[in-house]
């Protein structure tokens, strides 16, 4: 997409160039919505992947907008697995209750277990992202340690 904007530019037509990336900033601002509690994680992440790792490497803009939505998707899932209880409504939205309820634990059990064999090329990208940069611009460093304690860090990820 960006070698499309950068023609436009070359060409002069600046205001479709700004128009064309304000869209697709805007429609990769959907992502994060999209993995509230997705019940087909498990059948089509795969080829998101490839789209993800893609946009990470090439799109430097929405980085912080993929890490934000792995970071939901992997937390959902976790705690549908870590937490059997069930959430109070003072816990959690209405319309989140309805997601949850159809989000079984197999479901969640499922998608991690597909995040998990996605997590060695996240990690390969996201990583030599933030080593290429000179500041993580895009929240890749909040990602890579997903907020657990130092000894829980790569566990979740590789086990």
């Amino acid at each position: 997409m960006t070698s499309y904007l950068l023609q436009l530019e070359l060409d002069g037509r600046i205001i479709s160039a700004r128009s064309a990336d304000a869209l697709v900033y805007s429609l990769w601002s959907l992502l994060p919505s999209f993995c509230n509690y997705p019940l087909d994680t498990a059948e089509s992440f795969q080829d998101l992947e490839k789209a993800l790792c893609g946009a990470l490497s090439e799109e430097c803009d929405i980085r912080g907008i993929v890490c934000s939505a792995l970071q939901v998707l992997i937390q959902q899932n976790k705690r549908i697995i870590e937490e059997q209880d069930d959430l109070t409504v003072t816990e959690v939205g209405i319309a989140e209750q309805h997601a949850i309820a159809r989000y079984t634990l197999q479901v969640a059990t499922d998608n991690l277990r597909v995040l998990r064999s996605s997590a060695r090329n996240l990690l390969t990208v996201l990583s030599g992202i933030l080593l290429e940069s000179p500041k993580d611009d895009g929240g890749l460093l909040q990602v890579l340690l997903l907020s657990q304690p130092v000894n829980k860090r790569c566990h979740f990820i590789f086990h």
